[in-house]
C-alpha cells in the first residue's frame, strides 16, 4: 500500500481531485479531533466550546470522506488491491459512525425535558 505515491497535487486530473480530497479530509479530521480532545482535557477555548457539535460531526464525516477519497485515489491510480482495502475500511467506518450517531442521538433524547 503506497498511498503517498498516488498523491498528485495539481488541479487538472481526477487524481488531483482525489488527492486534494484525501489531504483536506485528513486535515479536518486531525484539526477537529485535536480541538475536541483539547476541550475534553480542560482547555479553555471559547470558540471550540461554541462549535462543539459541528466539530463532533466534522470528526465523523471527515473519517468517511478520508476513506472514500483514498478508495477513489487508489482506484484512479490503478491500485485495485489498496482500493478494495480502503473500501472495506469505508464500510467499517460507516458502521462505526452510524453507531456513534445513534448513541449520541439517544443520549440527546434521554436528556431532553419531558412534556
Amino acid at each position: 500500500m503506497a498511498l503517498d505515491s498516488h498523491l498528485s497535487l495539481g488541479f487538472t486530473t481526477p487524481q488531483d481531485a482525489w488527492s486534494w480530497l484525501v489531504l483536506l479530509s485528513m486535515a479536518v479530521k486531525v484539526g477537529s479531533t485535536g480541538a475536541l480532545l483539547g476541550l475534553k482535557a480542560g482547555c479553555d477555548w471559547p470558540w471550540v466550546q461554541r462549535q462543539e457539535q459541528p466539530l463532533w460531526w466534522a470528526t465523523k464525516l471527515s473519517a468517511l470522506t478520508l476513506c472514500a477519497g483514498a478508495t477513489g485515489l487508489c482506484w484512479q491510480a490503478g491500485d485495485r488491491e489498496t482500493a478494495v482495502l480502503f473500501a472495506v475500511l469505508l464500510s467499517a467506518a460507516l458502521l462505526l459512525v452510524a453507531a456513534r450517531v445513534r448513541h449520541r442521538l439517544s443520549r440527546q433524547v434521554a436528556a431532553a425535558p419531558g412534556p
